[in-house]
């Protein structure tokens, strides 16, 4: 593997707020504000950054190049829309961080030929950062980065402490390090259709098949690419997601789903689209909704868990007639059949069976739960404490009425302080 390059330079990552601020900046500025590709020139030249090393950093590590008649373009993908059409967030920082885990994807074709990027952060995720269905806590330490890095990358031991350094400093500031539990919450649910949406483009853009994108092409892109492991999760849970986003992506039209997309024409050119109307309809091509995304996302993930987590279906039943299918949060009991009288409810585990965590399918591990606040806690919105008289509720939502309430827990059934104790901290943040 090549030299590190600019990534052995200090960025200056976080200035005000804190997280990839200086990142968002660069790229908003390199682009004008508009989602039209640009020349790597032009995007040096107006990124607002003079040193030459950390001009290099974003279009080399984290945003995408395409070569048309010799000359190289900084192509627009989701990370870069979202940058432009959205205030800096969190949402951003964990589009960026995966953007450049996915450096080894596709053509990537840089001045040179085919780049490698930041291979060495793919290489360090995909064999060594995930284990068993997610990121290993223990293995994001520096001396564990660094020993990694030192064996993917060619260069002076002390270009390769500082490309450590950069990396390490990152997922510090994106809350990753120090994690209370054994796998690392890369929180894969909030952003997993936009980052299916990032590799999406990136792999329409290096594409030579001709005629239109198809779901076996995309499937194949997330198999050979093992976007799984980039984003910390389980083969089984993206398989599962993934048909969803690719859907919308190609309903939407791909990279052609807004109003000024990167797209080539048939000589290879970058072009801007536009908006597809008629004489009812001047709506512009609908824009890709993160919230839209996330909903599928999580819904299909509890349909996954019912399934394949609720192990014991005795347990379940045992769980939900001492509650009366009541919620154990709110004490809510839904009506869906009269005559006779129906209610539903849900059972949760508070440690999720399977991997990556490994839960036990057991009572103390499961609590009864309305679909609204099994959401929330499976989202770490709702989490349980421990009081001297029993269990409360704390929520992180502003003014919610729930927050230290008591657990409305029913004899006999208790909860494991163990288990309570992982997904405190686990949504800790």
């Amino acid at each position: 593997m090549p030299p590190p390059g600019s990534f052995t330079k200090n960025f200056g990552w976080n200035r005000h707020p804190p997280g990839l601020s200086r990142l968002y900046d660069v790229i908003r500025a390199g682009f004008g504000g508009v989602a039209e590709p640009v020349t790597r020139d032009h995007f040096r030249a107006h990124c607002g950054l003079t040193d030459r090393d950390r001009q290099l950093i974003p279009v080399n590590f984290f945003l995408h190049n395409t070569i048309s008649d010799g000359t190289n373009y900084v192509t627009v993908d989701e990370l870069v829309r979202h940058a432009i059409n959205n205030p800096h967030s969190r949402r951003f920082d964990q589009l960026a961080l995966f953007s450049l885990h996915l450096s080894r994807m596709g053509l990537r074709r840089g001045v040179a030929g085919t780049a490698l990027g930041a291979s060495f952060t793919n290489e360090f995720v995909r064999d060594h950062l995930w284990r068993n269905g997610g990121w290993a806590s223990a293995r994001l330490t520096e001396q564990q980065v660094e020993a990694a890095f030192t064996k993917t990358i060619q260069g002076q031991q002390d270009s390769i402490h500082k490309c450590m350094t950069n990396y390490v400093y990152m997922t510090e500031m994106m809350g990753l390090r120090g994690a209370g539990t054994p796998i690392i919450n890369t929180r894969v649910e909030e952003w997993i259709g936009p980052g299916l949406f990032v590799a999406f483009d990136r792999y329409s853009v290096d594409r030579t098949t001709p005629g239109p994108l198809d779901q076996d092409e995309l499937h194949q892109m997330v198999t050979t690419d093992e976007l799984y492991k980039l984003m910390g999760t389980t083969q089984s849970y993206l398989d599962s997601v993934y048909p969803f986003v690719a859907d919308e992506y190609l309903r939407l039209g791909g990279l052609n789903r807004v109003t000024t997309a990167a797209i080539l024409d048939d000589a290879g050119v970058p072009v801007v689209s536009s908006p597809t109307t008629s004489e009812d309809d001047t709506d512009t091509v609908p824009k890709w909704s993160d919230e839209d995304a996330e909903d599928a996302a999580i819904v299909q993930r509890r349909l996954q868990e019912s399934l394949a987590q609720i192990r014991n279906p005795q347990n379940v039943r045992e769980l939900k007639t001492l509650y009366g299918n009541t919620c154990v949060f709110c004490g809510r009991q839904i009506v869906v059949g009269i005559n006779p009288a129906k209610h539903y409810s849900e059972a949760a585990h508070i440690r999720p069976v399977g991997q990556p965590h490994n839960g036990p399918d057991r009572k103390d591990n499961m609590i009864i739960l309305c679909p609204e606040h099994h959401l929330q806690f499976d989202r770490g919105l709702l989490r349980i404490r421990r009081t001297p008289t029993g269990f409360e509720v704390r929520s992180k939502i502003t003014g919610d009425p729930l927050h230290r309430s008591a657990l409305l827990l029913r004899p006999p059934h208790t909860l494991s302080q163990e288990y309570v104790v992982w997904h405190y901290h686990f949504w800790s943040g």
